[in-house]
């Protein structure tokens, strides 16, 4: 995907700004859709700005890479908000949001990308994330919870950790948790060990097409390697990448059913299998929708054809797939919530309208205080939606969220999905001790 194969998509972008708000806003506090415009307060952060920057790039325009102009487009977490709002009243005649894809493999090209995101690649390919730990360290979590090793013995479900999970301190009660209720529902899972490796959604998300599709197929031989039928991951990034990345850069798992960890401990739930695992709750929670488990999973279909207008409408031969954010995963989570005994309190923004807390994308490591600025928006949502509690299945978010939480003091707490659903047996045996 190339800028020129964006540039009828940019000029069709009339400017509208419909990219910039919530359909149907129910909230006039928090009817924004677009952290990026709401944190550069300048058009060229949003997606029909970005789509003019693109155009005039594909159009050979004289665009000089400012330092402006860089942050306009990289102080973005790619969340497609834009796209999804833009597709109400445009369908996928504009899809910005693969059109901020092209504009940053651009900006890589011209080598005018943020030096921590090279950094980040440079990284992946020594250690094979983006964090620069060693291999050995990605399941020190799991010390003294003998993990089957997928790769020794045949194994139906694999089950997938995630770079953001694995190699970050603050969510390792949260694997640990994941572990303890597929256990209490009678799931048989193998894991990967050092040979799981950076899934490339990172790397897709920052304009470094071509290392993700190293990354990727990496993965996915190691995967098909263990001869497992089904995959089980704990992260949201992941689970995105693997059915809306990975078929844009011909890798597939073709053969397997593959489940977000919520959607496998729902499936439990309604079989009455983890009547024993689940935890009592109470109060008012909130659930984040996070962008990667919710608009941004639905499964990509690669299309090819062309573009046919009769009179002033355009349409597409053959029909492609419009990707409106409508197939996320919304209702197991709140489901699992549910279970628990405690009382949803939906926020304004939710499901595919949901605001980004700008975790990922690649936007937090280069400008912090767009990920900031993106998080406090969101945990002062729930707050106004009278939460004590806010939950999210993705564990990058759950970490940016409750650090800011904290640093910011602003009195709700939060937690990962299975920490919260989970009966927490370890703190039990503490207590019995």
């Amino acid at each position: 995907m190339t800028l020129q194969d964006r540039r009828e998509f940019a000029e069709r972008c009339e400017r509208c700004n419909s990219c910039r708000w919530v359909p149907a806003a129910t909230s006039a506090r928090h009817a924004s859709t677009c952290p990026s415009v709401d944190y550069g307060k300048f058009h060229s952060y949003g997606g029909a700005g970005k789509s003019m920057i693109a155009y005039a790039l594909a159009e050979g325009r004289q665009v000089t890479a400012t330092e402006e102009l860089t942050r306009s487009i990289f102080a973005c977490s790619a969340c497609g908000a834009c796209d999804t709002a833009c597709k109400w009243n445009h369908q996928d005649l504009v899809d910005p949001l693969d059109t901020i894809y092209a504009l940053r493999q651009k900006m890589v090209e011209d080598g005018k990308a943020p030096d921590v995101h090279s950094q980040a690649m440079q990284s992946v390919r020594a250690h094979g994330n983006r964090f620069g730990k060693a291999a050995s360290e990605r399941f020190a979590w799991a010390k003294g919870m003998e993990l089957p090793d997928a790769r020794k013995q045949q194994c139906e479900t694999l089950l997938h950790i995630g770079c953001e999970n694995a190699f970050d301190d603050a969510l390792h009660e949260e694997l640990r948790a994941a572990v303890r209720l597929l256990r209490a529902g009678g799931v048989s899972f193998g894991v990967l060990y050092d040979d799981e490796v950076d899934c490339g959604g990172y790397a897709f998300d920052i304009g470094q097409q071509k290392e993700a599709a190293r990354s990727a197929q990496a993965l996915a031989n190691a995967i098909k390697a263990t001869g497992a039928k089904r995959l089980v991951t704990c992260s949201a990034a992941s689970f995105s990448s693997i059915r809306n990345i990975w078929p844009r850069l011909g890798v597939s798992l073709e053969g397997f059913e593959v489940q977000h960890f919520s959607q496998c401990a729902d499936d439990l739930r309604d079989g009455g299998l983890l009547s024993k695992g689940l935890s009592a709750r109470s109060g008012a929670v909130a659930y984040h929708d996070g962008c990667k488990l919710g608009r941004l999973s639905e499964a990509y279909t690669a299309w090819s054809g062309k573009r046919v207008k009769h009179n002033q409408v355009e349409h597409f031969d053959p029909p492609r797939k419009v990707l409106f954010g409508n197939d996320g995963v919304y209702d197991p989570p709140r489901r699992l919530i549910a279970a628990t005994g405690a009382d949803l309190a939906e926020m304004p923004r939710s499901r595919q309208f949901a605001y980004c807390c700008g975790a990922l994308g690649g936007g937090k490591e280069a400008y912090p205080d767009f990920a900031r600025h993106a998080a406090v928006e969101v945990l002062q949502e729930a707050i106004d939606s009278g939460a004590q509690t806010l939950v999210s299945g993705c564990g990058a978010c759950t970490a940016h969220l409750r650090a800011i939480a904290e640093q910011e003091n602003l009195g709700i707490s939060v937690e990962g999905l299975a920490s919260f659903i989970s009966e927490d047996t370890e703190r039990q045996a503490e207590v019995s001790k």
